[in-house]
């Protein structure tokens, strides 16, 4: 089976985890306020090769979270997945860090026996935008990886047509704002989390099997709205 290094940075979460085929061997997340992902990175492989028999010359492939997420958090994790590929002539994969998220939210469900039928997962964005993904657990797509405005945006169709909600990602305050009506009528579950390494498993064994594979010139992250650059005050 493939070994495969796969990296996330699209949030305040830094994470790093090894692979054998689908089976996560290690991982690493490291969460802090301030972006330290540049800093973080690198050591948190290192430190994943400490404990595999296995070197950084073994591996097959390299993952990483493609977005959406933070601007600066993307370009320094596909900066790092584009070098590491290029270096050891490996093939790429991206993964969208919303479906990551909602991966790791199935896990939640399927571990704990919740009655959710639908994953809601969540990476904040500016104001009352978060970006989003809603999916069936048995993983139909419901509406594709986007930005939404809270305040404009209806959840009434999913909720109505489920018997409860796994909300996952790391707008909690936000979102169970946005759907307190909703709660006397389906139980809804929150997850505060970041998209995780640790969960790109299946993810890298659809790709194997379908040579889903990215091209290391062209790829470039999910940002889905422009970068937003605040304007010197002098």
């Amino acid at each position: 089976m493939p070994i495969v290094l796969a990296l996330d940075t699209s949030t305040k979460g830094c994470s790093a985890a090894l692979f054998d085929g689908q089976d996560c061997l290690v991982h690493r997340q490291v969460i802090e306020d301030g972006f330290v992902h540049a800093e973080q990175l690198h050591l948190i492989v290192a430190s994943l090769f400490e404990e595999v028999p296995y070197s950084l010359q073994d591996i097959d492939a390299v993952a990483v979270g493609a977005g959406p997420g933070s601007y600066t958090g993307l370009r320094i994790g596909v900066s790092a997945a584009k070098g590491f590929a290029f270096a050891l002539d490996n093939p790429l994969i991206g993964v969208d860090s919303l479906a990551l998220l909602a991966q790791h939210g199935r896990s939640e469900v399927e571990s704990k026996t919740l009655g959710a039928e639908i994953i809601l997962s969540v990476i904040n964005s500016r104001r009352q935008e978060v970006y989003a993904r809603i999916q069936h657990v048995s993983g139909e797509v419901l509406l594709e990886t986007c930005a939404i405005d809270l305040e404009e945006f209806s959840f009434q169709p999913f909720v109505t047509a489920s018997s409860g909600i796994m909300v996952v990602g790391d707008a909690m305050g936000k979102m169970r704002t946005s759907l307190e009506e909703y709660e006397a009528h389906r139980p809804i579950a929150y997850l505060e989390a970041y998209p995780n390494a640790e969960f790109m498993g299946s993810f890298i064994q659809y790709a194997f099997d379908n040579q889903a594979f990215e091209s290391l010139v062209s790829f470039e992250p999910n940002y889905i709205k422009p970068v937003y650059i605040t304007p010197p005050k002098s």
